[in-house]
């Protein structure tokens, strides 16, 4: 986390708390974006992360409060599902042109997914759930890194021009 700028540490720390204690009470990670302003107040959106057709109407819903709203920075939380050991890319793209997710996967691990965007960058969180006993889950610390070059529905809300829809 300390990669992140330092303004935005309180807010993406509370934030990673909540995700915590969701997954800790057995609670499934719902998929959110926060619009968010410096005078902190907040904005949560629930993205609809069903099917492609979800997806998009989420990520034109947000893009719209954005241009309303006119955050000053937004942080997305998802769960989702990546292979998170060292694997040619190349192996993930051919897997995913036979069987168009990562679900069937043998090597996908459940993570928590996390992005911080600023009107400066792109932040990117991740790490693995884990089991804690029973039907509680958890995560170690995020590790973040800074992305130049991120594209998606679900990025560049804060400059919606830009946002790639797909």
């Amino acid at each position: 986390m300390h990669n992140i700028p330092e303004a935005y540490r309180p807010v993406v720390e509370k934030i990673i708390g909540t995700m915590r204690k969701f997954l800790a009470e057995g609670e499934e990670l719902h998929t959110f974006v926060f619009l968010a302003k410096f005078d902190g107040n907040f904005f949560p959106v629930p993205m609809n992360t069903s099917s492609n057709r979800d997806k998009e109407a989420s990520a034109y819903l947000v893009t719209l409060m954005s241009k309303e709203i006119k955050p000053d920075f937004m942080i997305f939380v998802s769960e989702a599902w990546a292979v998170m050991e060292e694997t040619e890319p190349q192996e993930i793209e051919k897997f995913l042109k036979e069987y168009k997710s990562l679900a069937e996967h043998p090597r996908r691990q459940d993570i928590v997914f996390l992005t911080l965007e600023t009107r400066n960058g792109i932040w990117m969180g991740t790490s693995p759930i884990k089991s804690l006993g029973g039907n509680q889950r958890g995560f170690d610390e995020m590790k973040f890194t800074e992305s130049t070059d991120a594209t998606g529905r679900f990025t560049h809300f804060l400059s919606p021009e830009s946002n790639t829809m797909h």
